[in-house]
């Protein structure tokens, strides 16, 4: 018996003498612990620093570029806007009619430029029109995407529109209309096409006319909406910009064509014939990004299935146009007309869309047909 308790107390010993370098190795790990922690702290924090000032140069971005936007669209600009392509537009015309009588007594090279018939002159007043409405349709996307894509129609009618002068501008003489067969089929689907198109951009106005009440929730003036028209119109500022570089570089193209014709180094090609052609493709490409990132943008508003479906057949009826303007004729009539009819199509249903019978909110879509059950989620559609 005395040797085990000789023994005890020797285990009872070392235990005991090891406790202080357990206890010392525990506070050690306590503090590694606590130190790494303090680092992991420091890293997050940096991080949220770094997060929060770009959310900071964001949002500032974002709001300098609503207030530029709403210094440019104010009425009394737009009207001096107005009234300033109303005297371009008619200045152009007559100087455009001088050119082509100075060229039809000079000759030579000036003639191949301005080409022989007066009609060529309507090509000059059209183009500011166009012009004046492209601007407007910027300006209109943060007020009004279903405005916007009116706009669009209204473009593209105006182009096919205006392909009829261009038909009467290319032929020497306005009698030579009555010998050629294929040139008044080609003006005739050309002027059908523009009333067509005139006739199914009042239809989208009439149907654009009626408020639903689903519409009508989404005006409610909501932080999250007021977030959305403020990117909406840094998006139109941008491409404000891009409009004008765009115009630029179609002004400084057709300057340099002109001036090689002038020089005998090169004939009068499609680019001086129609030198705004290409600018409204390369606007109708920047329209369909903006469409798209409008539409991502959107979901932070309403993730309701109708307003997404209605916004995505926005993006498509926008890239059918834009495919239209590249297209011969009277295949580009035919496409224009498709594209407006589908935006109709999916206006109208858009605008009759029934309330949804699961929904509590009165507002969000109307009365409820009938109480939801208990299992299902708020919104199921």
């Amino acid at each position: 018996m005395q040797v085990v308790c000789h023994t005890g107390r020797a285990q009872a010993s070392r235990w005991a003498a090891r406790r202080p370098r357990r206890l010392g190795l525990v506070f050690y790990l306590r503090v590694d612990l606590v130190r790494r922690g303090a680092r992991l702290k420091g890293v997050v924090s940096v991080r949220r620093a770094h997060q929060d000032q770009g959310s900071h140069w964001h949002r500032l971005f974002i709001s300098r570029s609503a207030a530029w936007y709403d210094a440019i669209a104010t009425v009394p600009r737009l009207h001096a806007v107005e009234q300033l392509v109303a005297a371009l537009a008619a200045w152009g015309f007559v100087v455009h009619l001088l050119l082509i009588g100075v060229a039809q007594l000079v000759g030579g090279q000036l003639a191949v430029l301005m080409g022989s018939t007066w009609l060529a002159a309507m090509y000059t007043p059209f183009a500011c029109v166009l012009i004046y409405e492209v601007l407007l349709l910027i300006l209109a996307i943060p007020a009004s995407t279903t405005r916007a894509l009116a706009l669009q129609f209204q473009i593209v009618s105006l182009i096919i529109l205006r392909n009829s002068f261009k038909d009467l501008a290319a032929l020497e003489d306005l009698g030579e209309l009555l010998a050629q067969p294929g040139a008044q089929l080609v003006l005739a689907i050309d002027m059908g096409g523009g009333v067509a198109l005139f006739g199914l951009v009042a239809v989208f106005y009439l149907i654009a006319g009626r408020r639903s009440a689903y519409q009508a929730s989404l005006r409610a003036p909501t932080p999250a909406l007021l977030r959305f028209i403020e990117r909406k119109k840094a998006i139109a500022l941008l491409l404000t910009v891009v409009f004008g570089v765009l115009a630029a570089q179609t002004v400084v193209s057709l300057g340099q064509d002109a001036w090689t014709v002038l020089l005998g180094q090169g004939e009068r090609s499609g680019a001086l014939v129609s030198p705004t052609t290409p600018l409204f493709q390369s606007l109708f490409t920047a329209l369909i990004l903006a469409d798209v990132l409008l539409l991502v943008l959107s979901l932070q508003l309403s993730d309701a299935y109708q307003y997404l479906f209605r916004g995505a057949g926005f993006v498509i009826t926008t890239i059918v146009l834009r495919i239209a303007l590249s297209a011969d004729r009277p295949l580009q009539v035919g496409i224009a007309i498709g594209a407006v009819v589908f935006g109709i199509a999916i206006l109208a249903i858009y605008k009759v869309w029934p309330p949804d019978p699961w929904s509590m909110d009165d507002g969000h879509a109307g009365a409820v047909a009938d109480a939801p059950l208990v299992d299902e989620p708020k919104h199921v559609g």
